[in-house]
């Protein structure tokens, strides 16, 4: 179904109005976009391309020129994450661009080819409790370190003489000042340079000390050994179930909606619509549907978004006119000539030309472009008239009109159609009766679809 308004609009070209239509200082061909008045964006445009911002998004996109640019950002207040997007101010009803990806900052498990991550923001810490009959963590519980912290941790206690004190208090109270270890270690003092033997004798001493003075000392650290053993087994055991527990992941499609507890496994739920997972993961919630560039078509709740651009020129297959080119020719007294036209800006669909040389004649420029359902505004300015029509691609379906050229002279049009998806045939028309020539034709998508899911 087709829905149309068509209004008249001042043109920014140079023009008088008498018998005739009259362009000043017109030559050549170009397809350079006119110069346009400054136009400015605002929240309105900015609801306008992107329906209500969420309250966790932040811009400073209330006011901006045309072709000048803004930026959103994820609200930190708002206890949320995410890169900064930047907007291109495009007409005063449409931004270009697209919104931040922001998640909520909360900690969550993240598959990692073979492994997983445990991830948190900011200064948050990750703590293991071990709890007691009473819900209570005991003396066991405490915060998990990384590597960084337990290395750093070390140099910082090696760097410290008091690790060295006890050490030297043991020595001081196990080995007497007239022992046999302290003789052999005055005669190595006294000595210039002691020999091998000395040292032989320095080592069997030392070891029959340890024999003799220190037998209750190791058998304590035996003793402690074998405890932490029996402590570090538990520990590994329980670490084990609780693994089968905590690292239970969610299918595509769905994310952890609850953790483990000590007798429940982690507790998966379907992604909302316009999110999705995809593949086993342990996600504590979904990605949102989104497009770097172009707009999205599909969102399926387990695998990543479909994207497409809105307008997508294929050109003219019929004269071997390619993508982002135009078929144009004419009849009559038309300057122009046949042949393939490029066109760079408005997604392929801006076309520019001028000549005051020739009167009373038709150009038509055609060309097969391919749509996303949504809205899309036309525009066309041509000295004397202009028509827009188009037909679904490859049909003998009757040409269905978007803008007549009849009536007033030199005036600028602008009509606003509803489209399906498809491919179409675009034709664009200018006549010039008499004495000077301007066109100027596009179409761009006002809209933000809806994506299927």
């Amino acid at each position: 179904m087709m829905t149309t308004t068509t209004k008249a609009r001042s043109s920014g070209a140079a023009v008088m109005m008498a018998a005739t239509c009259v362009v000043l200082a017109i030559v050549g061909i170009s397809l350079i976009p006119m110069s346009a008045a400054t136009t400015v964006c605002d929240e309105t445009t900015l609801e306008a391309t992107f329906g209500r911002m969420p309250p966790f998004m932040a811009h400073n996109c209330s006011s901006v020129e045309a072709n000048a640019v803004c930026v959103v950002s994820c609200n930190a207040t708002q206890h949320v994450a995410g890169a900064s997007t930047t907007l291109t101010c495009h007409t005063t009803t449409h931004f270009l661009g697209q919104l931040p990806l922001c998640q909520e900052k909360r900690p969550r498990i993240e598959a990692m080819d073979a492994s997983f991550r445990l991830a948190v923001y900011d200064n948050d810490v990750v703590e293991v409790a071990y709890l007691t009959d009473d819900n209570t963590p005991n003396n066991k519980s405490g915060r998990l370190l990384t590597n960084v912290e337990i290395e750093d941790a070390i140099a910082e206690a090696l760097s410290v003489d008091k690790i060295t004190r006890p050490v030297t208090e043991i020595i001081a109270h196990n080995i007497e000042n007239d022992g046999g270890i302290s003789t052999i270690v005055q005669n190595m003092i006294d000595a210039s340079s002691p020999t091998s033997d000395t040292l032989s004798d320095f080592l069997t001493a030392t070891a029959a000390a340890v024999d003799e003075g220190d037998v209750s000392v190791l058998k304590v650290l035996r003793d402690e050994a074998t405890a932490l053993e029996t402590r570090l087994s538990g520990d590994v055991t329980d670490a084990t179930n609780a693994a089968a527990r905590c690292l239970t992941t969610c299918p595509a499609g769905q994310y952890v909606s609850a953790w483990c507890t000590e007798t429940q496994a982690n507790q998966c739920s379907p992604c909302p619509d316009g999110f999705y997972n995809d593949g086993n993961n342990l996600d504590g919630s979904c990605k949102p549907c989104a497009c770097s560039s172009g707009i999205v078509t599909q969102c399926r709740k387990d695998s990543p978004p479909t994207c497409e651009r809105a307008i997508q020129v294929l050109g003219w297959d019929n004269n071997g006119c390619g993508a982002n080119q135009w078929y144009v020719d004419g009849n009559g007294d038309n300057p122009f000539g046949a042949g393939c036209w490029s066109s760079t800006t408005h997604s392929g669909t801006y076309l520019r030309a001028d000549n005051g040389d020739k009167d009373n004649f038709n150009v038509y420029a055609r060309s097969r472009v391919k749509l996303v359902a949504g809205t899309y505004r036309f525009f066309c300015h041509v000295d004397d008239k202009c028509w827009i029509r188009y037909r679904k691609y490859g049909t003998n379906d009757g040409m269905t009109t978007i803008i007549d050229g009849g009536g007033q002279c030199c005036i600028s049009r602008e009509a606003t159609v509803s489209l399906d998806a498809g491919e179409y045939e675009m034709e664009f028309q200018a006549f010039e009766e008499v004495v000077g020539f301007l066109m100027e034709f596009y179409f761009d998508a006002t809209f933000t679809p809806v994506p299927t899911v």
